[in-house]
């Protein structure tokens, strides 16, 4: 493969094309989950096929399904098992990958705005009532 080939940058597809004969979650736009083992997998539609799912309906009905093929665009989610985290896709926080992303990274310089010193605030006390009577002597004058 090429280095410009699009599985190698999409790393969820090729995450999910990794994960077939494993047990996943997919969650569809309608709310419902299906439960089975991933068979299939289409990258470029991202459609999922599963064998022995058990379906639930968003009223939360349930039923079994010998096979069954989600269309990709219906699919919200799909949850992966635990073991995908030592996935080699994910092997990012080796230090070889690591050297690479820097090396693909931009330096970018962040400019850092000074916060603007606000002036305080000076709120005037309110006028005792001593001195409120004292005021309304002197109008009446």
């Amino acid at each position: 493969m090429t280095a410009t080939s699009s599985s190698e940058k999409d790393i969820p597809a090729s995450l999910v094309f990794e994960a077939i004969n494993s047990r996943v979650v997919v969650e569809t736009m309608e709310g419902s989950l299906y439960k089975g083992k991933l068979v299939a997998y289409d990258t470029e539609k991202g459609n999922v096929e599963l064998s022995d799912a058990r379906h639930q309906a968003k009223d939360s009905s349930y039923s079994f399904c010998e096979r069954v093929t989600i269309r990709g665009s219906n699919i919200r989610v799909i949850q992966l098992p635990p073991e995908m985290k030592a996935a080699p896709s994910l092997q990012w926080r080796r230090d070889a990958v690591q050297q690479e992303l820097k090396k693909s990274l931009k330096r970018i310089p962040v400019l850092r705005s000074r916060p603007q010193q606000v002036a305080p605030v000076r709120v005037k006390k309110a006028p005792s009532k001593a001195n409120k009577g004292k005021q309304l002597r002197r109008k009446l004058r």
